[in-house]
């Protein structure tokens, strides 16, 4: 077991969290008087990662722009982040992927164990995580995470359901259904398990930003095609 101990950055989990405004838009379409909600997210979306990787490689490579990101946004960063891209830039390209290729509830589910599981895992594994992993992860940091992002899931799930009971994610349709729980609780241990087992590579653009929503998402499609007779889980 390791002794590293993890930090918990409330202003850098803070800032996770607003990300989930991005499938909130896509899920209610709020963009549709403009054009395609969808395609103008997408756009967005693009457009601001470009315009973030663009801002890392400056800070990379030229110190006097590192020192003003530092000044104004280092509160927002790892200290292991200051050679390595800002874990924000594969959480954006994340972003990309499931708005793309995930149905609208779907995505929203893959963001939700991001940024609800992935805070409860470091804020339990901080301050209640005793005997650590050999990365530095602790018990409670997995149940912090599988726990959070399963009920809170759970709770968009019922959400949905009464939104659209004839959703393919609907637990009242002919009566009370268990498969879409069981398809939420099955993908958030995927999720939870992509988080532990993740490394930091590609000069940190592999993370746990990316992998937990891609894992959660290729999880949720599958199962919902196998489970719940999803007829095309992925696709733009």
């Amino acid at each position: 077991m390791s002794e590293n101990k993890p930090e918990f950055n409330f202003l850098r989990k803070t800032w996770h969290i607003l990300g989930l405004g991005f499938p909130f838009v896509y899920y209610f379409r709020l963009l549709d008087s403009f054009g395609d909600t969808k395609v103008l997210l997408l756009l967005f979306l693009i457009s601001f990662f470009v315009l973030l990787l663009f801002t890392e490689i400056l800070r990379l490579y030229f110190s006097g722009f590192e020192t003003f990101y530092y000044k104004w946004l280092g509160f927002l960063m790892k200290e292991k982040e200051r050679k390595q891209l800002n874990g924000t830039v594969p959480y954006f390209f994340a972003n990309i992927l499931v708005v793309a290729f995930l149905p609208a509830e779907l995505a929203i589910l893959s963001i939700l164990f991001l940024v609800v599981g992935d805070p409860l895992a470091a804020y339990f594994g901080v301050n209640y995580g005793k005997n650590r992993f050999y990365n530095g992860k602790s018990m409670a940091g997995i149940i912090g995470f599988l726990l959070g992002s399963g009920i809170v899931g759970s709770l968009a799930i019922w959400f949905f359901s009464s939104q659209d009971p004839y959703s393919f994610l609907s637990l009242w349709r002919d009566g009370f259904r268990l498969e879409p729980l069981l398809v939420l609780w099955i993908s958030a241990a995927a999720a939870c398990a992509s988080e532990f087992f993740c490394p930091t590579a590609w000069y940190g653009f592999l993370d746990d930003n990316l992998v937990i929503p891609v894992a959660s998402g290729v999880s949720l499609g599958y199962l919902s095609h196998l489970l719940l007779g999803l007829e095309k889980p992925f696709g733009f």
